[in-house]
C-alpha cells in the first residue's frame, strides 16, 4: 500500500500550518471536523482509507478520495462523520469524471515518470 504524501496530494493549496485559532494542545474539535483546505487533517484522514471491501486502499483511490473531499463534497460538509458518509456514497458514480479532470491528467505523467 502507497500511502499519500504532501508530494503526491493533486492539490498542492492545502494549509500545513495550524490556524490561530487551533489550539494545538485541543484536539477534540479536529477529532470531529475536517477541514478540507488544511492539508495535516486531510492527509491522515485519507489515508486511513480502507475499501468496503477490506482491502487497503492504493495510491489512486487516495488521490480519488481527494478529490471527492476538494470537488464533490458540499461546501457546508465539515463533520468527519458526514465527510465519510458522503465519500462512501459518492465513491462508487465519480471515478470516470474523476479519470477525466484536469487535475487528474495534470498529475499523471508525473505518476508515471
Amino acid at each position: 500500500m502507497e500511502e499519500l504524501t504532501k508530494e503526491t496530494m493533486l492539490y498542492k493549496d492545502y494549509r500545513w500550518t495550524h490556524k490561530p485559532s487551533d489550539d494545538p494542545q485541543n484536539r477534540e474539535i479536529d477529532v470531529t471536523k475536517i477541514d478540507r483546505h488544511e492539508g495535516y487533517e486531510v492527509l491522515p484522514y485519507i489515508n486511513k482509507w480502507t475499501l468496503s471491501s477490506g482491502n487497503e486502499s492504493t495510491l489512486e483511490d487516495r488521490l480519488y478520495i481527494e478529490w471527492i473531499i476538494r470537488e464533490k463534497l458540499p461546501i457546508i460538509t465539515v463533520l468527519r462523520k458526514e465527510t465519510t458518509d458522503f465519500i462512501i456514497s459518492a465513491y462508487p458514480y465519480n471515478r470516470a469524471e474523476f479519470k477525466k479532470s484536469k487535475v487528474y491528467l495534470a498529475y499523471k505523467p508525473k505518476r508515471q515518470e
